[in-house]
């Protein structure tokens, strides 16, 4: 399973894989001062990982962490589906 997780603060985007997601989530969290939310879980594995961190290399600060632009955020977005309220 693939994750994005955004740190609240700088609004920084982690993709990264785990077979947990929400446990993953915990421990990051235990070693982050800002808090960080769980924003998107999509299938895939380390392959599609790469191809994602390929994709916005661009936008990398450091290791698995993103900056959170325009490209990637409206790539979670059309990924979340809508709900019907």
């Amino acid at each position: 399973m693939i994750y994005f997780i955004q740190e609240q603060g700088s609004k920084r985007i982690k993709i990264g894989s785990s077979a947990n997601c929400v446990s993953r989530l915990g421990t990051l969290q235990t070693g982050s001062p800002e808090e960080l939310r769980l924003v998107l879980t999509i299938e895939g594995d380390a392959i599609t990982e790469r191809q994602l961190h390929k994709r916005f290399a661009h936008l990398r600060v450091r290791g698995e962490w993103f900056k959170g632009g325009p490209e990637l955020l409206g790539f979670i977005q059309a990924a979340v589906p809508i709900q019907d309220y």
